[in-house]
């Protein structure tokens, strides 16, 4: 009850905005939108506990979200283009209204390309309130985080078939539980690229990421060496490929190296279906300051059924091997997570969204430890409708 009678006057603000002034000019080539969503979702299990747990039973809620924002697009008709936003998102719990929360998302996008050199920049900041596997999974409360992100790129042409690209990253997390490990780092990816066809570049990178995290963990460095390719492979398929070897240090302990991937693909199998595969072997770091290695792969699809509908899957998959840190254990986990999506386009205004999310985590624990504490599964069914005037 608690949650239909914060749904009422959401859904009245959702319907009001339909028949709002569509947008603002500001300037001459730059306009200003409003945005909204509203989504429902039944969550069978809030926190990621296992299916029982004597500690941190698994809980059930229903969840309302609610999402105004605004959107600053510039550089209509320009070589410069970019965006602003910014959201503030209402989150409400019908049972557990302890957990209900007010959470930020700020982006800025900017891009430059007048034919020679591009440049590019982005930064976001984001607070989250939402468990994933190894951060918060199996500890009955919610992992409540500030991510910030910030990237600056350039790509210029040496010759007629050389170029040169060169970025800075940065990446800061903030956890509100001093439980947490917080973690930020810097990484400048290097490529030199050489134009093998006029739709296909090969590459030579060199990739340096430096982490520093809180606590009593383990600072590192990363060194990734690849060769790779980038560019148009077949008429239906695109994208980029790096491949190589990848070797981390720690201001404590052994070195660790392996094989480097990275790799991201789209594929055009038809006007209306198209496919996207992204496939990593690398390093990370875990919310519990423990080194991790990691292998991804993801793959998602969307088709229009017509000029209003259309669908999508995603599936995905992730191993983690954690290395040992003071007196946590060594550990590995399985992760897959399937997902499936409907959407209906109302108007250039109004769509709604219908979701079906499924996730499962397989920890591997040495023997005498809780593998149950960190092993779960997940189901999730969402309703949402979006507005952008």
């Amino acid at each position: 009850m608690k949650t239909l009678k914060w749904l009422l006057p959401a859904l009245a603000l959702s319907s009001a905005s339909i028949y709002a002034a569509p947008f603002m000019a500001v300037g001459d080539n730059a306009e200003l939108f409003l945005t909204g969503s509203i989504a429902v979702r039944f969550d069978d299990n809030i926190f990621l506990s296992p299916d029982s747990s004597a500690t941190a039973p698994k809980v059930s809620d229903t969840i309302v979200s609610f999402k105004p924002g605004v959107e600053l697009v510039f550089g209509k008709g320009s070589a410069n283009k970019g965006n602003l936003h910014y959201r503030e998102e209402y989150v409400r719990y019908s049972d557990n209204d302890n957990q209900n929360s007010s959470i930020a998302d700020l982006g800025f996008t900017s891009q430059y390309d007048n034919g020679k050199t591009k440049m590019g920049a982005a930064a976001s900041f984001v607070q989250l309130a939402q468990n994933q596997p190894g951060v918060g999974a199996g500890t009955g409360r919610l992992a409540r985080r500030d991510v910030t992100n910030g990237k600056a790129n350039t790509e210029f042409a040496f010759s007629e078939k050389t170029s040169f690209g060169a970025a800075l990253v940065f990446d800061k997390t903030n956890y509100a539980d001093a439980a947490f490990t917080d973690s930020s780092a810097w990484s400048v990816p290097v490529d030199v690229y050489y134009e093998m066809t006029p739709k296909l570049d090969m590459s030579v990178g060199y990739r340096y990421r430096a982490t520093t995290l809180s606590g009593s963990a383990s600072d590192n460095k990363e060194h990734f060496l690849n060769i790779g390719s980038r560019g148009e492979f077949t008429p239906k398929l695109n994208g980029q490929v790096r491949v190589g070897y990848n070797k981390r240090t720690f201001d404590r302990g052994s070195d660790e190296s392996g094989f480097g991937l990275d790799t991201s693909l789209g594929y055009a199998y038809s006007e209306k279906t198209s496919f996207q595969l992204s496939v990593n072997n690398g390093f990370g770091n875990s919310a519990t300051g423990q080194s991790t290695k990691v292998f991804s792969a993801g793959v998602s699809g969307r088709s229009a059924l017509s000029e209003q509908w259309s669908m999508g899957a995603s599936l995905d998959l992730r191993s983690v091997d954690y290395r040992r840190f003071g007196a946590i254990a060594p550990r590995s986990e399985d992760y897959y997570q399937f997902g499936l999506n409907v959407s209906y386009v109302y108007s250039s205004y109004l769509n709604f969204t219908a979701a079906y999310d499924y996730k499962n985590n397989d920890a591997s624990i040495p023997a005498g430890s809780n593998v149950d504490a960190l092993s779960f599964s997940n189901s999730v069914f969402s309703f949402g409708a979006n507005v952008r005037y």
